[in-house]
């Protein structure tokens, strides 16, 4: 995760995505903020997909959101913020930093597939209604 190469570093997040390890939370975290858009953006992956996941661990929605929340508004790469919509997403549920970086990606960010993802997320949209009904079901 420290290699000066940013395709070992995309290739680390990769297999981080697949075989997450909290002893590399730290240093993935790091990773948002790497000079190069895909190391970011596999960082994002990485930290977001639980479909990927082999195991249990998953980040704290505290230390990672309102960073993401950050990227999605301020990151220059449009697949980085598609990438920090998504698990901005995720947390809308869980975190005070997600509901207003999504409602202001859905109206401000300059691409439309930012915006679409974002409105998924925000109350009405399709994932918000189905992240609702799962936090109902763990009550």
């Amino acid at each position: 995760m420290r290699h000066p190469s940013s395709m070992v570093r995309v290739g680390c997040c990769k297999v981080l995505d697949q075989f997450m390890d909290e002893a590399a939370l730290p240093e993935l975290i790091d990773n948002l903020t790497h000079a190069d858009e895909e190391v970011r953006a596999w960082a994002l992956h990485a930290l977001a997909c639980d479909r990927c996941k082999e195991g249990m661990c998953r980040p704290v929605a505290d230390d990672v959101i309102p960073r993401a929340a950050k990227m999605l508004l301020e990151d220059q790469s449009r697949r980085v913020r598609q990438m920090a919509a998504g698990l901005v997403g995720e947390g809308v549920l869980r975190s005070a930093a997600a509901l207003p970086a999504l409602e202001q990606a859905r109206k401000t960010d300059p691409h439309p597939v930012v915006r679409k993802i974002a409105g998924w997320y925000l109350p009405g949209g399709p994932r918000y209604k189905t992240l609702a009904t799962k936090e109902l079901k763990r009550r």
